[in-house]
């Protein structure tokens, strides 16, 4: 447990740009600053025991004063001979105050000069540079612990922006994508490489397009994808990375993103798990977030369609998979003009992932002789991230068994294990004996392929 605890902290440490050395040695600092004051307040001069003036008068009497000190404001200190008491009110200590009722200052002065007190002496109040650095000592400590705590937040902020994720050039293109969406996001690659034809004709660049579809569907291959056709820099964050727990960071990082996306036109900025953000629930759960993840989203909103106005060189795409949960001001026009649903891949579309993925493995026989139709048509309600899996498992299994090809068995075992980990995803309980059914299909429907 103790060992969990410590991972969890390395990996905050991390985030925030400290080493665990580092942290530690702040730690120990702490400490001793602890201790250091504690021991500072217990040796510190405990305040005299106040002591009525009779009693005052009673010991100069007696002659056990040592030292008169008389301050500003009728207040008089009294050093005694002894320790001892002189007063059941009063505590134990060497040192007491008085205050004396006006007019008796004389009366007080001549029987301390009658019983022969040996030091009488006038202190002044404390002014001046000493009443200044009284009060500017606190302020000093409280100014420089704001300065470290907003130097903390920067860090953070610093680390958290999405520094790693700049790319200059992306090589992705759309002969690496499968799907019917690409013929409405090829224009807006014609229109960042050729905008001055689409501005003589009065036309508008669209500000953002939003992908929606299931997860796996290459929503996120397709953004990079039009910054790769495009031939222009690639920008990318998460929606989750924005919200923060301390209000008004999440708007900061909004800025600093686009900021940095202004900088580097002709630009895809493109925003993944848009719902985290933009989700119409958020506003209203009655958390503390709540005034952080308004402020956030009114940010995005500005720098959408705001004081900024529209940059020909910012192309703005956004991905999700809940379209439902998204708040409406986010998807009307002038925000994200387009939406764009990406679906599964039909049959045929199947067959083109397959052929993508299989250009780079080494396959026993000729994957132009049937056997990755035969696959596609077996693989209905996959997506291309699934289909993708299915061929990378495939020749894990021809290595695990020692072959330098992969074969139809090998494509088969692995469709079984992916329909197989889905079904059980989803509660099925037959899942198993679906899966060898489908193996048996296969095998039965191409043996020629198995065999080879």
């Amino acid at each position: 447990m103790l060992s969990r605890a410590w991972r969890r902290l390395a990996t905050e440490l991390r985030r925030l740009g400290l080493s665990p050395s580092q942290a530690a040695s702040a730690v120990g600092l702490f400490i001793l600053a602890s201790v250091s004051a504690r021991q500072l307040v217990r040796l510190a001069p405990k305040p005299p025991a106040a002591i009525s003036l009779s009693a005052t008068l009673r010991l100069l009497r007696e002659q056990r004063i040592q030292e008169l000190v008389y301050t500003d404001g009728g207040q008089m200190l009294l050093r005694l001979k002894s320790p001892k008491a002189v007063d059941s009110k009063a505590s134990l200590g060497a040192v007491y105050k008085t205050m004396l009722v006006p007019g008796s200052e004389a009366a007080v002065f001549q029987l301390a000069d009658k019983t022969s007190v040996p030091s009488v002496r006038y202190m002044p109040a404390a002014r001046g540079i000493s009443q200044l650095v009284s009060v500017a000592l606190p302020l000093v400590f409280l100014y420089f612990w704001y300065r470290a705590a907003k130097s903390l937040i920067s860090r953070e902020d610093k680390n958290s922006l999405p520094q790693a994720s700049r790319r200059p050039r992306e090589s992705t293109t759309f002969a690496d994508v499968v799907g019917k969406c690409k013929v409405e996001l090829a224009e807006i690659v014609d229109f960042l490489n050729r905008p001055q034809r689409y501005r003589e004709a009065g036309a508008r660049l669209p500000r953002g397009a939003l992908l929606v579809g299931p997860s796996g569907t290459g929503k996120t291959l397709l953004a990079r994808a039009v910054a790769g056709e495009a031939r222009c820099h690639f920008l990318t964050a998460s929606a989750s990375e924005f919200v923060e727990v301390y209000v008004g960071r999440g708007a900061a990082r909004v800025r600093e993103l686009f900021r940095q996306a202004r900088e580097m036109t002709p630009v895809v900025l493109f925003i993944d798990e848009l719902d985290a953000l933009g989700s119409r629930s958020r506003g209203n759960d009655g958390r503390g977030t709540n005034e952080e993840y308004v402020q956030t989203l009114n940010q995005l909103l500005t720098e959408l369609d705001g004081f900024h106005g529209h940059s020909d060189g910012v192309v703005v795409l956004a991905a999700t998979n809940r379209h439902e949960a998204i708040d409406p001001s986010l998807l009307r026009p002038g925000r994200f003009d387009r939406h764009i649903f990406v679906e599964l891949p039909d049959e045929e579309e199947r067959l083109e992932i397959l052929r993508i993925h299989t250009s780079r493995a080494r396959m026993a026989a000729d994957p132009e002789a049937g056997v990755l139709q035969h696959i596609a048509s077996a693989a209905q309600g996959f997506s291309g991230a699934e289909l993708a899996n299915v061929v990378n498992e495939a020749v894990f299994l021809a290595l695990r068994a020692r072959r330098s090809r992969a074969t139809l068995e090998d494509f088969t075992h692995a469709l079984e294990r992916a329909r197989l980990t889905r079904q059980r995803a989803q509660g099925v309980a037959a899942a198993q004996s679906s899966a060898a059914g489908l193996s048996r299909a296969i095998l039965r429907a191409w043996p020629t392929a198995a065999a080879a």
